[in-house]
């Protein structure tokens, strides 16, 4: 049987648009600006790919502003998508950072000194960690548009620190004309005195994290935590999948 050309063209486009939705790569760049001056400090560069419909990895390279490459990270969503595993190397000393999951613990590790360090902790199920914490704010998106005052808790593990703690996200402000909802996430104990809190803006119909306030995951020279604010640009047509992994 010889199929017309409409027929082709047709079976081309649905071809196209399913070899589309299994692999593909979005771009996204961030500015980190000192969170003080609102000088630019440095540039993520994520190279996110999705496979069907959904987030499966994510490469980030973060630049200097003269466009010089330092450090790279990659996360792998997996199974496990709020608590990836994921790796961070700076170039500038060699240091590095990240976690993975291994059966029901969950390892982090990393450089100190000449030396690795390493500590595990029990895997649960409101376990997040690193870009993960973006993926189960996007997932939990609809609880916290309830109403200002809504919040989630999670237990965020921190690689750097080797540690983790109980956090919460609290609705701050819904904007509905623009569109734009704001949280703050804070330690949901007492050591919400000495842990920084951190301020997020999200998109209310793409999920899309359009702001992110805090400390950053890159040292300063200094060997200290940039203090951030980290602006993505909004895109209407982009509609990013509200899942990972």
């Amino acid at each position: 049987m010889r199929l017309s050309t409409a027929a082709l063209a047709a079976l081309a486009l649905w071809t196209s648009a399913v070899a589309q939705d299994e692999a593909r790569v979005v771009r996204l760049v961030g500015q980190a600006l000192d969170r003080k001056t609102g000088a630019l400090l440095y540039t993520e560069n994520h190279a996110q790919q999705f496979r069907g419909g959904k987030l499966v990895s994510d490469r980030v390279e973060y630049r200097w502003p003269d466009g010089r490459s330092f450090a790279v990270k990659t996360v792998r969503y997996g199974d496990h998508p709020y608590a990836p595993d994921f790796r961070l190397d700076d170039s500038r000393d060699g240091y590095f950072e990240g976690a993975e999951k291994t059966g029901d613990r969950y390892e982090m590790y990393r450089k100190h000194g000449d030396q690795t360090q390493r500590k595990s902790i029990a895997w649960s199920d409101t376990l997040v960690a690193d870009a993960g914490f973006d993926c189960m704010v996007k997932a939990r998106l609809p609880e916290l548009l309830a109403a200002r005052g809504a919040s989630v808790q999670v237990e965020l593990a921190v690689a750097g620190r080797l540690a983790s703690l109980g956090f919460r996200v609290v609705t701050e402000q819904i904007d509905p004309q623009r569109r734009v909802v704001e949280l703050r996430a804070e330690a949901d104990s007492l050591l919400r005195l000495i842990v920084p809190a951190i301020e997020l803006a999200y998109a209310t119909d793409t999920r899309e994290l359009l702001r992110y306030v805090g400390l950053s995951n890159i040292r300063n020279s200094s060997g200290e935590l940039y203090d951030t604010r980290i602006e993505f640009p909004r895109d209407d047509g982009r509609a990013l999948p509200p899942t990972c992994g």
